[in-house]
Formats: C-alpha cells, structure tokens, sequence
C-alpha cells in the first residue's frame, strides 16, 4: 500500500527505492500492470535519449576535426568579362536575320551584311582528312647533268689554277665522238689533250690507252699522259712544267 501511495505522488521506482531501501524488482512486482508499461517506456525512453547523446557527442567530435583542404579552380570574374568583351567584339548582327555572327562569316549582298544561311548558302559537311602521299622527287635535268658530268681530282683543280695563274689558254671536260673520251685538259692553240693519270687510274691502262690512240688518230691530237701517285705540291709543280714542255 505505501508503494502505490508513493507511485500515485508521482514517485518513480528508482526514487522508491532509494527511500524505503526495497528493491526495484520487488518494486515492481506490486506495481499495477500498467504503471508497469508506463515506467517500461519511460526507461527505454531514457535509454535511448542517453544513447543518442552518445551519439551526438561522437557526431560533435568529428565535426571538430580539421577539415582537409580542398584544392577548388576559382574562375575570376574580371578574367571572364574580358574574354565575353572579347568574343563580343567578334560578333555582328545580320541585317538579315538579326542573329549575332562572327565578322568573317558576313558577306555585304545587296547592301546588306548578311550570313550564311540568309545568303542561302547550306552548311558545308565536316571534310575528312586526307592523307598526303609522300612521294619521291624526281631528278631534274640539272641534276643528271651534275652526274653525267666527269669529277674533278684535287690534282685536276690545283693544276688547272696554276695554268689559269700562268695565262695559258685551256679548257675541261670538252667531248670527243669516238668511244668519248674527255682528256683532263686541252690546249686549243697547240692541239694538245692532256690526262692525269692518278690512282683511279690503275686497273684500266689498256683500255685508255687504246682511246687515247685512237683521239690522236682522228683529231690529230697530241695525247700527254702524266701519271702522279697522290696529290702534293711538289707533284703538282712536276706536272705543270712537263705540260709546259708539252705545249710550246
């Protein structure tokens, strides 16, 4: 009777029995059934609310964790109405349909600037790209006559400077029509075919020398061979006066 006094001044089970020292199963024992599923909600009400205090506090400390900096592209405003002040300055009205095109696609017809679809031109379709074949070029006639051209030694263009040096009339690469055969040098004035024969020279003595016949036989040439080993100064200086001898 004095627990359903206590429970009827609004006592809760815990506070009866902190004052009369009976336990709270004892308690509850002699509680009507539903005060009993009154203090039932009310205890698992309490729980909760404990719990979701945990929980905010768990809440409350991660959010006062330092945040990590995040690395976001701010796009400046000026830097943006500079390029629409740009684009703007790009940009006509048609005459013909108002629309706002670039300048360079207006075409003044008729006294007007127009665009292209007021002009009634279509839409050209995107062009595929074409592959270039690389080809080869072709030789010119320059080219093959540099080839077909003799090539001169060292010996040749060091002689050839020393007669042009001594004022001697002479003459390179000048054809004859037998089997053609170009002597190094000709003498105009005395008739006189000259040949250097260096180390290129070796390996085809007979055959030269069967040309070279032949050139004094049908041309009344004098033929001058001179053979040498390799390009010097002293040889060069042998070669000029044994041509000297050869032409006066």
């Amino acid at each position: 009777e004095d627990i359903g006094m206590l429970i009827g001044f609004g006592y809760t089970v815990k506070q009866i029995s902190e004052i009369t020292g009976i336990s709270e199963r004892t308690i509850y024992r002699y509680m009507p059934d539903t005060l009993k599923d009154k203090e039932r909600a009310e205890k698992i009400s309490e729980a909760m609310k404990s719990k979701s205090e945990v929980v905010r506090k768990e809440l409350t400390a991660v959010s006062s964790y330092p945040k990590t900096q995040e690395t976001t592209v701010q796009f400046d405003k000026t830097d943006f109405l500079h390029i629409q002040q740009q684009i703007a300055q790009q940009l006509t009205e048609c005459e013909g349909c108002g629309r706002r095109v670039h300048r360079t696609r207006l075409k003044i017809v008729k006294g007007k600037l127009l665009c292209p679809l007021c002009r009634g031109e279509k839409p050209q379709p995107p062009q595929r790209e074409r592959r270039v074949k690389v080809t080869k070029s072709k030789d010119t006639w320059q080219h093959r006559k540099a080839q077909m051209q003799p090539q001169h030694s060292q010996m040749e263009l060091a002689v050839l400077e020393k007669l042009n040096a001594l004022g001697v009339p002479v003459e390179t690469d000048v054809p004859f029509c037998l089997q053609r055969t170009i002597p190094d040098f000709y003498f105009p004035t005395k008739n006189v075919a000259v040949y250097l024969d260096g180390p290129v020279h070796k390996g085809r003595e007979d055959r030269d020398e069967n040309q070279r016949e032949l050139l004094a036989r049908l041309y009344g040439i004098t033929v001058v061979s001179i053979s040498y080993e390799r390009h010097s100064v002293q040889e060069a200086e042998r070669i000029i006066q044994e041509i000297r001898e050869a032409i006066q």
